[in-house]
């Protein structure tokens, strides 16, 4: 059963390293070198929403904002 009060955050770091955080207190709970397999271990973590941070700017939004996984 998932947590209600935890959201993970996957931020890209440098050029191959991503780093996943927890709530907004920015907790360091994981990484990885691909966002991909970021994504995979905190879907394995107990959480109620995991949130990417978008790494290309597009005509639609900037890097700044966030997508659901």
């Amino acid at each position: 059963m998932a947590n209600n009060n935890k959201k993970l955050f996957i931020e890209r770091e440098g050029p191959k390293t991503y780093k996943i955080y927890e709530g907004s207190k920015k907790k360091e709970v994981g990484g990885a070198r691909t966002q991909g397999a970021a994504i995979e271990k905190a879907k394995k973590m107990d959480s109620e929403q995991i949130l990417v941070e978008r790494v290309q700017d597009t005509d639609v939004g900037g890097r700044d904002q966030w997508r659901p996984v």
